[in-house]
């Protein structure tokens, strides 16, 4: 009976050391998925879920309410974002002049008047927009690049 008990104890502390080990592990595994930015950490969760709103729109071939959808999405995002790694700079590009102009981190859409191509009295429905999204080094969006075809 005495034997019996102490070979309980050591499988009693063998599955401790094991379920000790695999929580160790886990723990390992989750930093893992942590970026350090200076004194923020940053989960990958938390960038993808920054990103998601903009990724639908990184293609050409795009229509002025597509355009006008991504300027209000960096607005909004802006606004409640101030000051922070998530702000997001806008570009704009306009291909017939070949300039390309940093409006900033726009809060407002008075910009928009500068470009007759997204200035919505001179819009037609036939111009299309490209919209190129630029990563910075944390795997966030730090700038959109819209211009026209």
């Amino acid at each position: 009976m005495d034997y019996a008990i102490k070979v309980l104890f050591i499988a009693f502390a063998l599955l401790i050391t094991i379920l000790t080990c695999s929580f160790a592990l886990y723990l390992f595994r989750e930093q893992r998925n942590i970026i350090d930015i200076g004194s923020t950490l940053i989960d990958q969760t938390v960038v993808q879920y920054h990103n998601i709103s903009f990724v639908q729109y990184d293609s050409e071939h795009l229509y002025y309410y597509d355009v006008k959808t991504v300027i209000d999405l960096i607005i909004n995002n802006n606004i409640q974002n101030k000051n922070s790694i998530y702000e997001i700079e806008l570009l704009v590009y306009d291909s017939k002049s070949d300039i390309e102009v940093s409006e900033g981190k726009i809060t407002n859409k008075s910009f928009m008047k500068n470009y007759d191509f997204l200035n919505p009295n001179v819009l037609s429905e036939s111009l299309l927009y490209k919209i190129e999204l630029i990563y910075n080094e944390y795997g966030l969006i730090g700038s959109i690049r819209i211009s026209n075809e």
